[in-house]
């Protein structure tokens, strides 16, 4: 788990020439959002502290969706959420990137998908069966991200698979 935390920990300044990109520990250089969460139309309230963020979030058996417009933070959001998972040690987060999985011929389940996120060589002596122990006791945070990064034609059929 340290592992994984270790490796999703920097952030890549792009648009900088190599001499100024170096990267940035994401912990760093990241700024908690106000966030707006309603439940229904009669809940409504605001995230802003990291505890409140994160707990939110981390509820088993819940689903969220995150909005916002083109860069305005949401996967450096979900990389922080991601991040703050692994290096807590009994909690795992794995990033999907939609715009890579929608590209593929079929959807992957669950667990095939949670295998293909987490690359081979940061994830140490984890196995496909821890993976499915995490997923079926609720300690896995699953996180989709880039949804309005799939082509226009792709986005019923992902959205549905979701």
């Amino acid at each position: 788990a340290l592992l994984q935390a270790d490796a999703r920990s920097e952030i890549e300044m792009q648009g900088l020439s190599r001499a100024q990109a170096s990267p940035l520990q994401l912990k760093s250089i990241f700024v908690s959002p106000e966030l707006k969460a309603s439940v229904n139309d009669a809940q409504r309230y605001t995230l802003s502290e990291d505890q409140e963020i994160s707990e939110f979030f981390s509820r088993p058996g819940k689903m969220h969706r995150i909005f916002g417009e083109a860069g305005s933070g949401k996967t450096t959001l979900v990389r922080w959420l991601e991040q703050g998972h692994w290096s807590k040690g009994n909690r795992f987060a794995v990033r999907c990137e939609l715009r890579l999985i929608s590209k593929q011929k079929s959807l992957p389940n669950m667990l095939d998908l949670v295998d293909q996120s987490i690359p081979k060589d940061l994830r140490g002596p984890l196995s496909k069966a821890d993976f499915k122990r995490w997923l079926d006791e609720g300690k896995m945070l699953v996180i989709f991200d880039g949804f309005d990064e799939v082509s226009q034609p792709n986005r019923t059929k992902v959205a549905n698979w979701i």
